[in-house]
């Protein structure tokens, strides 16, 4: 029985949490989907704490690449391996910023909402369906809650990947890439 194990950005709140994967029938073919060639990192928008990431995995032996729905994935994991994966996964995500991501200040609150903003006009300008930015104040209020404002959504729910990643590249979720004060050392 394989592992798929894969830590993305998209649920902040269980950063840390998010260290195994789906199991899959030992008989089932692999998620084709998913195991499709990664596009250039050279067109993927910045983010040094999930560059570190990366590096720190790769460091540790296990073949990662950066995702483009935010944070690293990697190839199928056996299940033997997982527990050392998880280990290292905890280690890295310690030592390059990527387990505070759930832990911001209000600055940095204040910080994303201005990007979400930004991020809004982008979308909308780019095609995409973005629903309107709240207040500061409700966003600072719901922030890491079911009702976080996120101005991807729904967009992005109806894109094929392709698409998904030429707006990602355009337009680059901030709660994915976490490019604010704090997260660039």
């Amino acid at each position: 029985m394989q592992h798929r194990a894969r830590f993305r950005m998209a649920s902040v709140a269980s950063v840390v949490l998010c260290l195994g994967g789906c199991a899959t029938d030992a008989g089932a073919p692999p998620n084709t989907a998913s195991t499709a060639p990664a596009p250039a990192v050279s067109s993927m928008p910045a983010s040094p704490v999930t560059d570190r990431l990366e590096d720190c995995m790769g460091g540790a032996g296990w073949d990662v690449s950066r995702s483009w729905s935010g944070g690293i994935e990697s190839a199928e994991i056996p299940s033997e391996q997982l527990e050392a994966y998880n280990t290292s996964l905890e280690v890295c995500s310690e030592s390059s910023g990527w387990s505070r991501m759930g832990q911001v200040t209000d600055e940095q609150k204040r910080e994303l909402y201005e990007q979400e903003v930004a991020n809004h006009a982008c979308l909308i300008e780019f095609g995409i369906e973005s629903a309107d930015p709240p207040t500061r104040e409700t966003y600072l209020a719901t922030y890491q809650t079911a009702e976080q404002y996120y101005s991807f959504q729904p967009g992005f729910d109806s894109l094929d990947q392709a698409s998904m990643q030429e707006a990602v590249a355009t337009c680059p979720p901030p709660t994915w890439f976490m490019n604010i004060s704090g997260f660039d050392r």
